[in-house]
């Protein structure tokens, strides 16, 4: 496991201790305050998470080819 980067050796013979090697996620750098505090939410427990029903006239409406879920303006955004 220390070959592998998972587990850090500290001291010697008997003195010796392995600790966890923790690795910084460098993909959440790439994003900003508010993405990054509704990754926090999607991450929760189900159990802790506050539930929310669908609406249903939000589905009902989509046309398919024709109507879309995201914004034109967010869709350019992210394409």
């Amino acid at each position: 496991m220390i070959k592998e980067g998972l587990v850090e050796k500290l001291g010697n013979k008997r003195g010796t201790r392995y600790k966890a090697i923790q690795h910084k996620d460098i993909s959440e750098n790439c994003f900003n305050s508010k993405s990054k505090k509704i990754l926090k939410q999607i991450r929760l427990p189900l159990y802790e998470r506050v539930p929310i029903t669908y609406r249903e006239d939000w589905f009902d409406a989509y046309q398919p080819n024709s109507s879309f879920y995201i914004p034109l303006e967010l869709e350019i955004t992210v394409a």
